[in-house]
């Protein structure tokens, strides 16, 4: 999530400025994986809430019986994930995160939730070469959508 006072304004809610939290996010992300650990680093991004789309497919119930939100966007990148492959394996996205980490560093899951979450690891190849992760596009935007978005961003209108 941006940072600072004049988080709200790249934070895409309704509102808000796309463009601003696009820029944001390829900032944030061009920093991880163009970064000296980028090889070992896995960069997973989620959104907090829906943006309010329809969604036709119901949200299930999470393990532990709780009622799981409506689905959210769920991006993972970095130079051992498959390239060009779209994974359908339905995930919690926190407890897809939580059981990746779990994963990764071979701890036991906290609770129900992450032990029966998937892990992620049908996204990554570490037998594959390295890829090269493209240059993310920085979009110009006039300064006035600056001024504008952060204002109204500071004064909650």
């Amino acid at each position: 999530m941006p940072a600072g006072d004049g988080n709200m304004a790249m934070s895409q809610h309704n509102t808000q400025s796309n463009a601003l939290g696009d820029n944001w996010i390829g900032k944030v992300a061009s920093a991880a994986l163009g970064g000296p650990e980028a090889s070992g680093t896995v960069l997973i991004l989620t959104w907090d809430d829906c943006g309010c789309f329809y969604d036709s497919a119901p949200p299930p119930l999470a393990p532990d019986g709780r009622q799981m939100g409506p689905r959210v966007p769920f991006v993972v990148a970095g130079a051992y994930v498959k390239p060009g492959f779209t994974d359908s394996t339905p995930t919690s996205s926190t407890g897809s995160i939580l059981a990746f980490i779990e994963w990764v560093f071979a701890l036991p899951a906290l609770g129900a939730n992450d032990a029966s979450a998937y892990n992620l690891s049908g996204m990554l190849s570490f037998t594959q070469a390295p890829v090269t992760l493209p240059r993310l596009a920085w979009r110009r935007l006039p300064a006035w959508k600056y001024r504008t978005t952060l204002a109204t961003a500071r004064d909650g209108t």
